[in-house]
């Protein structure tokens, strides 16, 4: 007894350790070595993190107990708490001001885009301000606000000044360009019914939530690598520390369960038509082939017989993988997001220019709206990353080399389904990566069994590749098993995964170089994190269906490709244990 009792002990507390501790304690935020006023700023961000957090816990409460005011910005009228809207505009002041401040030091591209976002996303808020004559001085401070931000940012590109100096002077130039648009249209607004000051602030927070996708898609892959991590460590420590007849029974009962479930599936094709499930299956097959060479290629280091990944482990392979998910979130939603800022400045011209034509702008959009558009933007990425796995193994990263190319192979094998009919019938699914996974096992079982060759190591590579098939089936998002244990809601799977993120992904804020000092990293840090938090608090708390939805989709899409990526690294890595 004493000895299950120790088992139990072990486990929990190297699960812990492992899923949990470590990756916290690497990639957590540090506050030493930085000014003594960032570390202030960091601990005030922090607490309004956990006041947003807190917020969407007790949604519903503060739904229940609060006033309403009404929100008739998208033809149909709906009721948000009249505290959400200054405390929203409040935070999105603090989440400007920090982004801004913290990339002044940045590449010349990178500061200029982020200004002329903030310029962007604020001058449409200050335009679309009703009666402007009624309005009269509010209005023309918050221009003026608005216009000395930029002007000093501008300035600080050459001669830039202490960090936290540039945060407080952004933060006070942008929250009084906020109040001053909000008061001017509460003022303009006096002589009309309706509440242009709810419907203006509305509207804009519906296009920031395209804004805030990619940090959404990044967050998705987070809450797929704690599951990955953790069903992979478990399955080692069963491997490491129970007999061989356990971890065969084990295999046993786990692929008795994938079996039924692949046995089901092929039922369902015999109904459906079975060539269509065979395509899907085929088309599932060449892809993980693909992967599998590319991850041969460029991880395996050919000089010595020695392999790149072999000293590391699962959750290298989470950690790892979690770099590339910010900037494919921001490629794959390049289109969605210029969209939605040229289309802030479409609104604030017709206000502030009726007599303009925007129909340059118009055009432009409906081309970025385009389908070829979006389908030549994804085959871009894809390009990228294939040239990005090179250029990593050149510079002797190959882990990181074969990571960007099975990304990329998964990308463009998903990507090249969209191209008509003939390529579409071969799309997979995950459930199809799912069934070659159980069939794989089932081979392998049968060979070494043949043989004689089926060793502890080689049992637990069974029991992973059958773990990770469970795994890759859940292609709904609702049934990854965080859903599941977050009631299986799609915005509980979100929250955890931003909050994971915030938790684990500061790794980047520990280094320091010229163009990204470590206060100035902090800062950009700090303000994505509580930039997204605070769409998703406008969404569940007010109840607004279109923010939601469109982060829960970046959400998804992260899931079945990254996370399917994620999936098969993870198998990939640990399929040297089944080697002579």
């Amino acid at each position: 007894m004493t000895g299950y009792v120790s088992l139990v002990r072990d486990f929990v507390t190297g699960l812990a350790s492992s899923v949990v501790i470590d990756p916290v304690r690497r990639g957590t935020l540090h506050l030493r070595g930085h000014s003594p006023l960032v570390v202030g700023i960091g601990v005030f961000v922090a607490a309004v993190y956990a006041l947003l957090l807190a917020a969407i816990a007790a949604a519903r409460p503060l739904r229940a107990g609060s006033e309403f005011v009404a929100d008739t910005s998208r033809g149909n009228v709906s009721v948000i708490p009249a505290f959400l809207v200054p405390l929203m505009l409040f935070v999105l002041g603090l989440a400007f001001a920090l982004v801004l401040a913290g990339s002044l030091q940045a590449h010349r591209a990178v500061r200029a885009t982020i200004l002329a976002v903030v310029l962007a996303v604020l001058g449409s808020f200050v335009m679309a301000v009703p009666s402007r004559e009624v309005a009269g001085a509010a209005w023309w401070l918050a221009v003026a606000c608005l216009a000395v931000a930029g002007a000093y940012s501008v300035t600080r590109w050459w001669r830039p000044g202490p960090t936290g100096i540039d945060f407080l002077v952004l933060l006070v130039l942008l929250e009084a360009t906020i109040v001053a648009a909000y008061r001017a249209t509460v003022l303009g607004q006096a002589s009309s019914e309706l509440r242009f000051d709810i419907a203006t602030t509305a509207l804009l927070l519906t296009y920031l939530a395209l804004l805030a996708s990619p940090v959404a898609f990044a967050a998705g892959l987070s809450a797929v690598g704690v599951g990955v991590s953790a069903s992979a460590w478990s399955v080692g420590f069963a491997g490491r520390s129970v007999r061989r007849r356990t971890v065969l029974a084990l295999v046993v009962l786990v692929g008795a369960w994938q079996a039924w479930v692949t046995v089901d599936n092929m039922r369902s094709a015999l109904d459906e038509g079975l060539v269509d499930w065979l395509r899907h299956l085929a088309g599932a097959a060449v892809t993980i082939a693909l992967a599998w060479c590319s991850w041969h290629l460029l991880a395996e280091r050919r000089r010595g017989g020695s392999a790149g990944p072999r000293g590391g482990s699962a959750a290298s392979i989470v950690e790892r993988s979690g770099r590339f998910g910010l900037p494919i979130g921001y490629a794959l939603n390049a289109i969605v997001i210029l969209t939605a800022l040229l289309t802030m400045v479409v609104i604030g011209l017709s206000v502030f220019a009726p007599d303009a034509d925007p129909a340059a702008l118009g055009s432009v959009i409906d081309s970025l709206s385009a389908e070829g558009a979006v389908y030549a933007s994804r085959w871009l990425l894809i390009v990228a990353l294939a040239v990005a796995s090179i250029l990593l193994k050149r510079r002797r990263r190959p882990v990181l080399a074969a990571i960007a190319a099975v990304d990329a192979v998964v990308l463009a094998s998903l990507q090249a389904s969209t191209v008509g009919a003939a390529l579409g019938d071969w799309a997979w699914r995950p459930g199809d990566i799912g069934d070659i996974g159980v069939l794989v096992a089932a081979g392998a079982a049968v060979a070494w069994l043949a043989r004689g060759h089926l060793s502890r190591e080689r049992a637990r590579f069974l029991l992973l590749l059958l773990v990770m098939s469970a795994l890759v089936r859940q292609a709904a998002i609702l049934e990854v098993p965080m859903g599941f244990l977050l009631s299986a809601s799609a915005t509980g799977l979100l929250v955890f995964g931003l909050f994971w993120s915030f938790l684990t992904g500061g790794s980047a804020t520990h280094e320091d170089s010229r163009h990204a000092p470590k206060d100035r990293r902090l800062l950009i840090f700090l303000g994505e994190s509580v930039y997204a938090l605070a769409i998703v608090a406008w969404a569940v708390i007010g109840k607004e269906v279109d923010a939601s939805g469109s982060l829960a989709r970046s959400t998804a899409l992260a899931v079945l490709t990254l996370g399917t990526s994620l999936v098969l690294l993870t198998v990939f890595q640990q399929a040297r244990i089944v080697r002579p």
